[in-house]
């Protein structure tokens, strides 16, 4: 992995991620949201060779998770760099297999339903310019995304209904 340059492996090179992530969502921190977990080894797929990113944001207040997957690269190792973002509403779930209990809300399928005129891809890709830029540039992009149509789900006050895309798989 490259990073304006410069060599970037593993831990280190998420860890700035999550750092940066904290820096833009710093308005989820004032909404009573705190760190859950940090997981560097995440194997995104059963299948994985490698290591994705899994960041999860709690407000245990309400029960509401953000997790934030990011999978820098695929497994034939081209780059990905596509970022999965959900609202997970925990209420009344027992365990992460509860289906019937289950409510989240992608952010991606979110845009695409609802705001398809300013839907872009969760992904480095859809973004102009350097690491640095691109990561800057699609976490600002989420951000809005939140505060302009997410903050009373974020806040717990209310919940929209977003259908799973299964992307013609079921």
């Amino acid at each position: 992995m490259f990073l304006n340059n410069q060599k970037i492996m593993g831990k280190q090179f998420f860890e700035h991620i999550t750092n940066k992530i904290c820096e833009r969502f710093d308005f989820l921190f004032k909404l009573n949201y705190q760190i859950k977990e940090k997981n560097f080894e995440y194997k995104w797929s059963s299948i994985s060779q490698h290591e994705d990113l899994l960041f999860i944001l709690t407000n245990p207040q309400i029960n509401r998770d953000i997790r934030i997957i990011f999978i820098p690269i695929n497994d034939t190792g081209a780059r990905l760099d596509n970022f999965g973002i959900t609202i997970w509403d925990n209420k009344n779930m027992i365990t992460i297999w509860d289906n019937k209990n289950m409510k989240h809300i992608e952010i991606d399928n979110y845009m695409k339903l609802y705001h398809k005129d300013e839907y872009k891809e969760l992904s480095l890709r859809s973004f102009e310019g350097t690491f640095e830029e691109k990561l800057d540039q699609l976490l600002d992009y989420v951000v809005n995304i939140m505060q302009k149509y997410l903050l009373e789900v974020l806040e717990g006050k209310k919940w929209i209904k977003v259908p799973m895309d299964w992307g013609g798989a079921k």
